[in-house]
């Protein structure tokens, strides 16, 4: 089951290139260009913010961030929480995370981070930005503590009243330490001028989601995040303005 912030095409991720207000300049999209003494109208718009009598100025291309959950494991098929146990991607999960690479090209990604552990590396790797990724220990799964491979369902028969979000893991991590690495993190990527993305896991992810937009962490709950899927965090008007533009978008994933 999916929850989309705004309806999306569901062939394909939005075109990064479109002409749209805050969209990256391209070969379709009129460049702004300025010679000769136009150079010094620049620098009073930049310094005292009024435009040059006859300039126009283009809009500031407003960063994105995209959120990558791992493909599959067999640990996340059966509904094992798997924190900081390095499970690997089983096949599905391999193919699910091939399969990110046609949806992905093409954007215009300033940085790419994963997480340390195998299934978000892995599935980085073969959406085709290995190369290129930082990894990124804040960006590591819960920590599950003594729960970190048990199934949910026998969680919720011993502690039925329990909520992750709320209570946090024994042994393990808080909602307030995965809250401090979500923050930390987020204030890496808004000190960036252009799209970045990032190899997570479900539960960080949600975390990260619900704080870009200013929830607490017991927000995180209301965000799905499947296998494989894809978030794209921005902004609506100004970086004041932190929006969700695009949420579990797993649509390009074969049925099971």
């Amino acid at each position: 089951m999916k929850s989309k912030i705004e309806t999306r095409n569901q062939n394909q991720i939005p075109n990064p290139n479109a002409q749209r207000a805050g969209a990256p300049l391209d070969a379709n999209c009129p460049r702004f260009r300025i010679s000769g003494l136009g150079h010094w109208f620049v620098i009073l718009i930049s310094r005292f913010g009024f435009p040059a009598p006859g300039v126009t100025i283009p809009p500031m291309p407003l960063p994105r961030l995209f959120m990558v959950r791992h493909g599959n494991t067999d640990w996340a098929e059966t509904h094992r929480f798997t924190g900081r146990s390095d499970i690997p991607l089983n096949a599905r999960g391999e193919e699910n995370a091939r399969g990110l690479a046609p949806r992905l090209a093409g954007l215009k990604i300033s940085r790419v981070f994963t997480s340390p552990l195998q299934r978000a590396r892995r599935t980085c790797e073969l959406a085709g930005f290995g190369p290129a990724a930082e990894i990124d220990p804040d960006l590591m799964e819960w920590n599950y503590g003594d729960y970190d491979g048990h199934l949910s369902a026998e969680v919720s028969r011993d502690r039925p009243n329990w909520d992750l979000f709320r209570d946090g893991a024994p042994n393990g991590e808080s909602p307030s330490d995965v809250a401090a690495r979500a923050d930390r993190f987020i204030a890496k990527v808004r000190g960036l001028s252009a799209d970045a993305i990032a190899f997570s896991s479900g539960h960080i992810t949600r975390v990260i989601a619900a704080r870009w937009i200013g929830l607490g962490p017991d927000g995180a709950g209301k965000f799905l995040c499947s296998t494989a899927s894809v978030g794209i965090l921005s902004y609506e008007h100004d970086l004041r303005h932190p929006t969700i533009e695009l949420w579990n978008d797993d649509t390009f994933i074969p049925p099971q």
